[in-house]
């Protein structure tokens, strides 16, 4: 998500009620939470085999390390920006 565009929360605050609204934020919450400890493996695992720790990549690999590392990364940031959101907006 880009800092500029709408989270969920911001789109659905008003629009449905309190209490769907609270139990929203703490299913996302979780998910957040439950994805976030995977991720931050395949992370590691990703790094650790595009930087040649166990062995040097062709260029092609290395190039598609480079690919799932952006990926990933743009992943860790929604999700860190989805656990932030309900703590410090609403």
């Amino acid at each position: 998500m880009d800092a500029h565009d709408p989270d969920i929360l911001s789109l659905l605050e008003g629009k449905i009620d309190p209490e769907t609204f609270e139990e929203l934020k703490k299913r996302i919450s979780f998910l957040s939470h439950e994805l976030k400890r995977p991720l931050s493996s395949a992370v590691l695992n990703a790094y650790t085999l595009k930087d040649g720790y166990v062995g040097k990549l062709t260029d092609d690999q290395l190039q598609l390390m480079e690919s799932v590392t952006a990926d990933l990364e743009r992943m860790t940031r929604t999700i860190k920006k989805l656990l932030d959101e309900p703590r410090t907006k609403y």
